[in-house]
């Protein structure tokens, strides 16, 4: 595993992790913590795994979007993640909340 270069450390708002490279998984290395929109908030432990976005690749050039592991949408496909492995929310309010976070 290698440090990831996505996020600056120094930013406690993004999850902290590693890229596995021989998994092509993003691994949680702390405990991170995101509100919802309802004020809710979403508590994931280290070892959290994410794929990253799945965002075609017609759409990077978007300014919301980016590779899989592109800083824009990481922290927002990372959430995403979290409540589709969790089952904490519907699916249509995880892609709700994915866009929201988007555009923030």
């Amino acid at each position: 595993m290698e440090l990831n270069p996505i996020f600056d450390p120094a930013k406690p708002d993004h999850p902290q992790g590693v890229f596995d490279d021989v998994g092509g998984l993003w691994v949680l290395t702390h405990d991170w913590q995101c509100e919802m929109a309802d004020g809710r908030v979403l508590y994931a432990k280290a070892g959290m795994t994410s794929d990253g976005a799945s965002i075609p690749q017609i759409l990077w050039s978007l300014p919301y979007a980016g590779p899989r592991f592109h800083p824009k949408t990481f922290t927002s496909a990372f959430f995403h993640d979290c409540c589709y492995a969790g089952e904490l929310i519907s699916r249509a309010d995880a892609d709700g909340e994915f866009h929201r976070l988007l555009l923030m």
